[in-house]
């Protein structure tokens, strides 16, 4: 991925806040489109993601409170 919407998540559950974010990155003039990946610090639990298409994925490098959603182009990968 090589540009997304870094989301503060307010210790919400990530569930509840990714409709939120999927429409502000559907907002954002250069982020056209939807979100196929959301990163998320490997402490989240989401069993499966609340929005169909969209791929949940731990990732170490996202910080505590956070997720990162964007278009991956390549959905084999498993590191942002």
């Amino acid at each position: 991925m090589e540009l997304g919407l870094l989301w503060y998540d307010e210790g919400a559950a990530c569930a509840t806040q990714l409709p939120g974010a999927v429409q502000r990155y559907r907002e954002r003039e250069r982020l056209r489109g939807a979100p196929n990946v959301c990163y998320v610090p490997p402490r989240v639990q989401v069993a499966e993601s609340p929005l169909g298409g969209l791929t949940i994925r731990p990732a170490p490098v996202i910080p505590s409170q956070h997720f990162w959603l964007g278009l991956d182009k390549t959905p084999e990968r498993n590191e942002p």
